[in-house]
């Protein structure tokens, strides 16, 4: 590996100072058209790590930096130009300022004076082994990566990797390296077989593993797998084992605190001490050389902590950063999901819900007791039994799949894979409906456990809450207030395992069935008692594959299904009960059928009635036929976290697209809302337009179609277009690709008919 740099570019700092509380910190409530922000769950916190004065917490798949003299928050993602989502290991220089980030798959950040270097050899390096960046250690010019399969040196000096030291063990074959640092001028390496040491001397050649000196027994240390290994006052650290700790001082081993008898999380030195962390307590060893111990009722799953004077700073994967000194202590953490795992993303009214897993690849319960999040007003409010600091509690029920939101009652209903159907006032009230609720219709299939399977929801245009009852002979049920049940049998093959449900305008029920009972589509009409299952059979739907992954409505009516094989719609869905020969169209996109091939695993639909269509490599905005891609995101041309979108969902109040990916949440503020009636509520934004403003103006509430003119005051035309749903966009610039000069310009909007107009001013400074 001795390829330069592969890039270099500014990091975008955005500094957020945050009032702080033992909850969250709140966040900014919309962002500008073309904008990206993440949603990630920086209560998982892993790693704390202090750079001067400041402390940054790394999470589950993010990063924050705090400091304690304002208590002022900054976060930075891949939206502020860092290269990956997951870091794995961080360090810094001290004296230069260079701050350095390894990820899961390799890759490498180099920050320093805002400016960071991406160095992507390793991670773009042939190698049958994980490439995850272990650890990072300093020496002189040189930079250590720890990865499993062995070191590999890199020369600030000539800004380039010098050499890689692998296939270290004693005869020259592969052995998996978990971590290291550097003692004075030599190496130290945890192994699967114990520790190794290098002399760091140019004379000496690390290439040749037998120059690699291996402690035996003998040496007082087992030759046994050695996960953690950390320097503090000249003295080396190790943990083999779960909790047997040895120290390395003046050419001898020695086991040392054989107090601690519970598993050992982590070792982490500073110039302060060294912290010895496990799940809920955390020990620091003074300059004197005594051990103290430290607890907390916010201690509830501990993964790491760091001593800075008499400031301790410890990461809990329920609570996030945790700041504990001298008679207080206090969470730190931005506002989020209380996890990352994305099940299932919600419209609700404007704000957004969102579901973790419920059931695994065989459609059985998780138990998992995550909640739900939902955010509203730019912040993320948290329901579980976590026992989290600021976290809502919720009723013992677990593995919630869906929701659905009743606008005229103003509540939501879960679908819950064991505990039934559970309904929520949107305050503090929740009640549970299972098989065991009087006057409830819903079945357990398999009791007395909690085995009512609620595996989708939805609210219908008739005002009852319609409901599938997985694994049952009775998978349809309705709810209609006050308590008024009943349940549908379908006389069909397939009906008793259903995954998916949606009711459309005109009150049918499309419902996914699974593929181990055959797939595919089952329409139901429950006044007429009609029912058809559709397949991939030509003249029976003529689906791409029985295995449908997801079904919508789109804003005309039709039906758009997504499958392992594709997507496909159904223009008239409403011929589905009478038409014999009853056929999906393919939409066609260069030449070939949308998708084909490609499994889809998610749609929505957006104000402009165009498709967002999730992969397994990214996201994609077509047309409202399908047969024009507008945009596609993924990880290498946007901040996407990953390519694999789990769930897509339109906030159709804002534009806000929710991507859920199997890395967790992040949206991008779109430029198509759901159209307006009139022109009663118009908003132009951002309106004055600013010499820093680089952006893409919005003129939001626009009926849909609406022809938008803007002029300057003299009426010379400077734009024209036609909005997108209920948004028209606007860059600021003129038909000569010129901003206009400083001035007040007007927004002209009308219907086609020109019986709806709207009049408004935009001011701009150049």
């Amino acid at each position: 590996m001795n390829r330069r740099t592969n890039s270099t570019v500014k990091l975008h700092w955005t500094i957020t100072l945050l009032l702080l509380t033992a909850t969250a910190v709140s966040s900014q409530t919309d962002i500008p058209i073309g904008s990206w922000r993440n949603h990630l769950a920086h209560n998982r916190s892993r790693m704390a790590h202090i750079v001067r004065d400041e402390i940054y917490s790394i999470s589950e798949h993010g990063m924050f930096i705090y400091r304690p003299e304002d208590k002022g928050i900054q976060l930075l993602s891949k939206i502020d130009g860092l290269s990956e989502v997951t870091i794995t290991a961080i360090n810094h220089q001290e004296g230069t300022g260079l701050i350095i980030l390894g990820y899961d798959n390799g890759n490498i950040d180099l920050i320093q004076d805002r400016e960071i270097t991406n160095l992507v050899d390793i991670k773009k390096a042939d190698l049958p082994y994980n490439k995850n960046i272990l650890g990072i250690a300093l020496y002189n010019q040189y930079i250590y990566f720890i990865t499993e399969f062995g070191v590999v040196a890199y020369d600030q000096d000539q800004s380039a990797f010098k050499e890689t030291w692998q296939n270290l063990s004693e005869t020259g074959d592969f052995l998996r390296i978990m971590n290291g640092a550097v003692l004075r001028d030599t190496l130290f390496l945890a192994t699967e077989q114990g520790i190794i040491a290098g002399d760091l001397s140019p004379e000496n050649n690390l290439l040749d593993f037998r120059n690699w000196r291996r402690f035996q027994p003998e040496d007082g240390l087992p030759a046994e797998s050695t996960r953690n290994v950390e320097v503090y006052k000249q003295d080396l650290y190790i943990v083999q084992d779960v909790n047997d700790i040895y120290r390395y001082t003046e050419g001898s081993w020695m086991r040392v605190f054989q107090e601690i008898s519970n598993p050992v999380i982590s070792l982490t030195a500073s110039s302060s001490a060294l912290t010895i962390t496990i799940s809920d307590r955390v020990y620091y060893l003074t300059e004197g050389g005594v051990l103290q111990e430290v607890t907390d009722d916010h201690f509830l799953s501990l993964k790491d902590a760091i001593l800075q004077n008499d400031n301790l700073y410890a990461s809990d994967f329920i609570n996030g950063l945790i700041h504990i000194r001298p008679g207080s202590s206090e969470v730190i953490r931005p506002s989020g999901p209380f996890s990352n795992d994305v099940f299932g993303i919600y419209d609700a009214g404007g704000d957004v819900v969102v579901v973790p897993s419920g059931y695994d690849g065989q459609y059985q319960p998780l138990r998992n007791h995550s909640g739900f999040y939902y955010f509203s007003g730019g912040s993320w409010t948290n329901y579980n039994n976590s026992g989290g600091s600021g976290y809502k509690t919720l009723p013992p029920v677990s593995d919630l799949v869906g929701i659905t939101y009743d606008e005229a009652g103003d509540r939501i209903y879960f679908a819950s894979f064991g505990y039934g159907m559970v309904e929520w006032d949107m305050a503090e009230d929740f009640r549970i409906y299972d098989a065991d609720t009087p006057r409830v219709s819903l079945v357990n299939s398999n009791p007395p456990g909690p085995n009512t399977f609620v595996s989708s929801i939805y609210h219908g245009t008739d005002g009852k809450v319609w409901m599938v009852n997985y694994n049952t002979g009775i998978p349809l049920h309705e709810y209609t207030e006050p308590d008024k049940w009943k349940g549908h049998m379908i006389p069909i093959t397939g009906s008793y395992n259903i995954t998916g449900l949606i009711v459309t305008a005109d009150n049918n029920k499309w419902m996914i069935v699974h593929p181990a009972a055959g797939g595919g589509i089952l329409a139901y009409n429950e006044e007429s008692g009609k029912v058809r299952r559709l397949t991939s059979d030509a003249g029976n739907g003529n689906l791409p594959d029985n295995f449908v992954t997801a079904v919508v409505e789109d804003m005309e009516g039709q039906i758009w299904i997504g499958t392992r094989n594709g997507v496909a719609y159904f223009p008239f869905p409403f011929l589905v009960f009478d038409e014999p020969d009853f056929e999906a169209i393919r939409p066609v996109y260069e030449n070939n059928f949308l998708f084909k091939n490609e499994s889809i695993t998610c749609l929505d639909i957006d104000g402009g009635n165009r498709k967002w269509i999730g992969t397994e490599k990214g996201a994609w905005l077509f047309g409202p036929d399908g047969t024009a891609l507008v945009v596609h995101y993924n990880q290498q041309n946007s901040p996407m976290l990953s390519d694999r979108m789990v769930d897509i969902e339109v906030n159709q109040a804002s534009g806000e697209v929710f991507f859920g990916t199997d890395k967790g949440l992040i949206s991008f503020r779109g430029d198509a809302v759901a159209p307006a009636e009139n022109h009663s509520n118009v908003k132009i934004f951002p309106n004055p337009v600013t010499p820093n403003f680089n952006g893409i103006v919005g003129i939001e509430g626009l009926p849909q179609d609406a022809i938008v003119k803007i002029t300057d005051i003299s009426g010379n035309l400077v734009f024209q277009t036609r909005s997108e749903g209920g948004i028209a966009t606007w860059n600021v610039l003129d038909y000569n690709g010129r901003r206009p000069k400083t001035g007040i310009y007007l927004v002209f909007s009308s219907t086609e008919d020109g019986n709806d107009t709207f009049v408004g001013k935009l001011a701009i400074v150049k």
